[in-house]
């Protein structure tokens, strides 16, 4: 993980399916086996994809996701720490989240603090800011 006092961050870029997290956490397990980083990077809202829309509505698709990452935390042999994006809702406000997690543990959750509301973005329909 650690070479001549480095450390490597892969930026990843798994495939991913919109509205179908247990898939799109396969796909990022798939990236954690074959990565030799200390850090995995992976985008914005992966587990859930950026464009689920309406679905983020849907509180089977919440779950979906809260039952995607425990996959992912039951499942990861992945040494490093690693950083994905997924929608959480607390108290019934719904929050555009990193989670960063090392093995089977989760070392924090930072919410989005800049919500975009203009032309192709329409987050703010969706999420509040984690200010």
């Amino acid at each position: 993980m650690y070479k001549k006092g480095s450390i490597k961050i892969e930026l990843a870029s798994p495939p991913l399916t919109v509205g179908n997290p247990l898939k799109n956490a396969y796909s990022m397990q798939n990236v954690l086996n074959k990565s030799k980083a200390s850090f995995v990077l992976f985008p914005e809202l992966c587990l859930s994809s950026y464009t689920a829309g309406d679905l983020f509505f849907e509180t089977t698709f919440l779950e979906q996701n809260f039952q995607a990452l425990d996959w992912l935390l039951k499942n990861n042999s992945f040494e490093g720490v690693y950083i994905l994006g997924m929608p959480l809702a607390l108290h019934e406000v719904l929050f555009n989240v990193a989670v960063i997690i090392q093995k089977d543990k989760i070392l924090g959750i930072t919410p989005k603090k800049t919500i975009p509301n203009y032309k192709e973005f329409s987050e703010k329909r969706w999420f509040q800011s984690g200010k």
